[in-house]
């Protein structure tokens, strides 16, 4: 007999658009290790691989809606690895120092604060999923589709973060980068949990 419960639950079944999607992850392990080698040369190759691993959240969701795979628990997947992605990058960068040649742009002289804004968002929609497949388990629920706004966001964090990496352009032009992001990751998360609070109170 099949279990009732069963349609309720969150399950990924492994497509390939779901491989590629795990390939960001395995991307973003090899980002993790080239920033921490400390080498000469670490500052283009992490950013050569961390392109890539960004150019697989558009490759991912081609296929997907190409070959008609879309599915909820592929989205939050992917939702997972994006978040990963900018986490687990943005902390390395900021221990490493990447970000401190824009101190004397940013308010309170402090370079982090736009930090702060993308990992709260990030910890909170992680949050959410976490609460999400708990109460899926138990009860039917949707997951909220990610607002227009959100997906534009991830596009502006990894535009910053790339340019981090790569120590591009002049200090007052990533500081002024760095600006933005904090302006649309602020939106972002208004938008979603207005989209999506009921994960939250339901």
């Amino acid at each position: 007999m099949a279990n009732p419960n069963q349609n309720n639950r969150v399950l990924l079944r492994f497509n390939f658009p779901n491989l590629i999607t795990g390939l960001r992850i395995v991307l973003t392990f090899i980002v993790i290790y080239v920033l921490l080698s400390n080498h000469r040369t670490t500052s283009t190759i992490a950013g050569i691989f961390l392109i890539l691993a960004w150019a697989t959240d558009f490759i991912d969701g081609y296929l997907a809606r190409r070959f008609h795979s879309v599915t909820e628990a592929g989205g939050v997947f992917d939702l997972v690895a994006d978040r990963f992605l900018m986490i687990t990058v943005l902390i390395i960068t900021i221990t490493l120092g990447y970000w401190a040649r824009t101190t004397n742009f940013m308010l309170f002289n402090n370079p982090y604060l736009f930090a702060v804004s993308v990992l709260a968002a990030d910890f909170v929609l992680l949050l959410g999923i976490i609460v999400f497949i708990i109460k899926r388990r138990k009860r039917k629920l949707i997951f909220p589709t990610a607002p227009y706004i959100a997906r534009f966001t991830f596009s502006v964090q990894m535009t910053t973060l790339v340019a981090g990496v790569f120590s591009f352009g002049p200090d007052w032009l990533l500081a002024g980068m760095m600006y933005l992001t904090i302006l649309f990751t602020l939106i972002s998360a208004y938008v979603y949990l207005k989209v999506g609070g009921y994960v939250f109170t339901r």
